[in-house]
């Protein structure tokens, strides 16, 4: 029954937290709301999909399609037949005219209009992947900055465990007044690193919604890395940002021919028939004589069009070469680095094992200090060298022209 009945919001559930269409009204739709309204996890798979059939970024890509398209249908027609018709008195004449292209004018205009539609779906499919890798990239913004944020806040509650054990310990008069204002240093500096991650991952959540279509409330939540492989290998012509180009080369090709062929001037037929009295037929024949050269300057101008798309083509390869070239190694080092530091454990625990040295008294607050900040800068070059290896798969997904991951 679903997708038949509409299905209304739940009750007891702000309407913030609904999906941002209000009413589920299909599988997909109904999931979605789901989803929402009970605070389910989203994969970088379902936020793919969600994103790129209901965000409005999407409608507006599928729009520009079609107007792309319906210009293409509207470049191949061709022109109508006319029909005249008069009564004077007694006499009634009618004419039909019918021009008749003798240079071939009807098939370019359709291998023109032919080439701009696979223009149309390039430039779709170019998009249509930007599109798919901002709205990955700013899932993987939300996984780091979630992941920065509960590391933050344990950090931070750490930190405010020895600041108060060191208040106790400098009343107790067991400390000295510049380790315990050390502690408590710590602990503000903590606090507030805390607030700044939460921020972050607020604002990278809206963000994310945002792209989604959904009304941003920054409560979305997310599963974690997706850990994207790598994509298969296209070839150099089947990419779209080339292929935008080698269509429009194509088309403009095509446009040049035209505009010299549109030259060669079409005779008009006249078919009609004269009664007053007696049926006369008519027939006549209507040729422009082309005594003013016209046509030329549209000629020269589908020649430079023409010029532009062919040097525009060898810049779109030469660029889409030296991008995956860049992006393929990126990759490469992202993962070498990531390989090794994720071989690195127990950074965290190292925190907390060295705040409980402190407290025993194995060191001073100056070197608790400095071996704190020498750990949690190892915990975020770990979380950065993820981030970056995800980043660089997503890159190379992008520059293919594909959906991270076969998402669609």
């Amino acid at each position: 029954m679903i997708g038949e009945v509409t299905l209304l919001p739940f009750p007891d559930v702000p309407m913030g937290r609904i999906s941002w269409r209000g009413i589920c009204y299909s599988p997909l739709m109904l999931t979605l709301c789901l989803a929402v309204a009970f605070g389910a996890e989203l994969d970088l798979e379902s936020a793919l999909r969600e994103g790129m059939e209901e965000s409005p970024y999407a409608e507006i890509l599928r729009a520009e399609r079609e107007a792309a398209l319906g210009e293409a249908q509207h470049s191949a027609a061709l022109e109508n037949p006319s029909l005249e018709f008069e009564k004077t008195g007694e006499e009634v004449e009618w004419r039909a005219s019918l021009p008749i292209p003798i240079a071939g004018q009807p098939i370019l205009r359709w291998r023109r209009a032919a080439l701009q539609r696979r223009g149309a779906d390039a430039r779709f499919d170019e998009r249509t992947a930007d599109l798919a890798a901002e709205i990955a990239s700013a899932y993987l913004d939300v996984v780091r900055a979630e992941q920065w944020a509960k590391l933050s806040s344990d950090l931070s509650v750490d930190s405010e465990r020895v600041r108060e054990a060191v208040v106790r310990l400098g009343e107790a008069g067991e400390i000295s007044p510049i380790d315990r204002a050390m502690g408590e240093t710590l602990a503000l500096e903590a606090v507030s690193q805390a607030a700044l991650a939460q921020q972050e991952e607020t604002t990278a959540k809206l963000k994310l919604e945002a792209l989604l279509g959904r009304s941003p409330t920054g409560e979305i939540d997310v599963v974690g890395w997706p850990d994207l492989p790598r994509p298969a290998l296209v070839g150099l012509e089947d990419r779209p940002s080339v292929q935008v180009a080698l269509e429009a080369s194509r088309s403009a090709e095509a446009a040049r021919t035209l505009a010299i062929l549109d030259r060669v001037p079409s005779p008009e037929l006249t078919l009609g028939q004269r009664m007053h009295g007696e049926s006369e037929p008519i027939v006549g024949i209507k040729l422009e004589i082309p005594l003013l050269a016209p046509g030329v300057g549209a000629v020269r101008t589908a020649r430079a069009e023409m010029h532009h798309w062919r040097s525009e083509l060898q810049i779109r390869r030469f660029e889409a070469e030296a991008q995956w070239s860049t992006a393929d190694s990126e990759e490469r080092l992202a993962e070498a680095a990531w390989r090794r530091i994720s071989e690195v454990q127990g950074l965290q625990t190292a925190v907390e094992e060295t705040s409980r040295a402190f407290l025993l008294g194995e060191f001073s607050a100056s070197e608790l200090a400095t071996r704190r900040e020498h750990l949690v800068r190892a915990l975020e070059i770990q979380l950065n060298a993820r981030y970056r290896l995800e980043r660089a798969r997503l890159e190379l997904w992008r520059l293919q022209g594909q959906i991270p991951g076969g998402a669609l």
